[in-house]
Formats: structure tokens, C-alpha cells, sequence
């Protein structure tokens, strides 16, 4: 159960730190920053991917496969840190470079009236019930995918070791593959098409 647990805990991170990233953008960049800045700013994700990728690989025959939950944890309480003071930071530069006067807030509304307000909202759009029947059957596929080739995988590589350290080259090499496309094919792609016909190309 605590791998089943430590798997929950990454998509359940991922998801809000995407829903996070896809709120904090709209109040910093408009529609052409975001055209030539986004694939750039976001391509941290990937590098992280390749040195995690490569790090694993290496690190395995040192420590052990099981030992490298140590080390992303470790990785994770120094992300807090740095998010940490980084927010300290910058709030405080923001605050006085845009002479930010607060405001009273009013009365916000509370989990049931926002989870009621979005279910009503999503009945009435068509773009977004499209949008989340199109992620849910893509998510679908992924997850399909990903079990039948994990099958393969732990045929080939029975040795936990083994398996790690080859999942973490995979991981690598292929998002280094997922990063020129970004750095590089991308932004062209959303300057000739927009975002909806890059979404519809890829």
C-alpha cells in the first residue's frame, strides 16, 4: 500500500501543479508573451525530467533501487525551500514595483457554491464538455499504453535495479527528444497555426 499511496501522491501533485501553473500564467503574460515564452518557461519540467532520468540511472547500482524514494524526497523538501523563498522574494519585489495597494476582500465563496457554480458552468459549455471528454478518452489511452508497456518492460528487466536504471535512461532520452520539439518546433507551430491547430497537429 505505501507504493500505491507514493504513486497517488505523484499524480495527485502533478495535477495541482498544473492547475496551479495554468492559473499563475494569465496574470503575468498576455497572449503573445505567452506564444514565445511559455514552451521555454515550461521546458524546465523537461530538463528536470533528464537529469532526474540520468540521475536514477546512475544512482541505482550505488545505492539501491529502493533508495532513491530517499533521494526524491529529499528533492522535494528542497523544491519547498526554494519555492519558499523564491515567493518571499518576488511578492515582496512585485508589491513594491507595482505599488500594489490591498484591497478588502469580500465575502468568497465556499467549497459547495464553487464546486456548484462549476458543474452548472460545465453543463452550459460545449467547449468545455468536449475538452473533458477529449483529456478523460486521452488519459484513457495513456494509461492503456503505459500498463502494456510496462508489461513488456518487466519481462525484459526482472531485476528491480535493472528495471529502474533502464526506465530512468528511457525517461531521459526521450524527454530530451520531448525538448527540442518544445524548444524548437512549437513556438513555430503556434505562430503559423495557434494553439488549436498545434493541439490538433500533436
Amino acid at each position: 500500500w505505501v507504493y500505491f499511496m507514493l504513486f497517488a501522491f505523484v499524480l495527485a501533485y502533478a495535477a495541482v501543479l498544473a492547475t496551479s501553473w495554468s492559473i499563475y500564467l494569465p496574470g503575468l503574460y498576455d497572449v503573445q508573451e505567452s506564444k514565445r515564452l511559455i514552451p521555454f518557461i515550461s521546458s524546465g519540467a523537461l530538463i528536470g525530467t533528464i537529469i532526474g532520468g540520468v540521475g536514477v540511472a546512475f544512482s541505482v547500482p550505488l545505492i539501491g533501487a529502493a533508495n532513491i524514494l530517499f533521494v526524491w524526497i529529499a528533492s522535494l523538501l528542497g523544491v519547498v525551500l526554494l519555492v519558499r523563498s523564491m515567493g518571499r522574494l518576488f511578492t515582496a519585489m512585485n508589491t513594491v514595483a507595482r505599488k500594489v495597494v490591498k484591497k478588502p476582500a469580500g465575502k468568497q465563496a465556499g467549497v459547495w457554491q464553487s464546486l456548484k457554480e462549476g458543474v452548472t458552468y460545465s453543463r452550459t459549455s460545449a467547449l468545455f464538455m468536449t475538452t473533458a471528454v477529449s483529456t478523460i478518452a486521452t488519459m484513457m489511452a495513456l494509461q492503456l499504453i503505459d500498463f502494456e508497456y510496462s508489461k513488456i518492460f518487466r519481462q525484459k528487466y526482472p531485476s528491480a535495479a535493472e528495471l529502474t536504471a533502464f526506465l530512468g535512461v528511457v525517461d531521459g532520452l526521450t524527454t530530451v527528444l520531448a525538448l527540442l520539439i518544445q524548444w524548437f518546433v512549437v513556438p513555430r507551430c503556434i505562430r503559423r497555426l495557434g494553439v488549436q491547430g498545434t493541439n490538433l497537429l500533436f
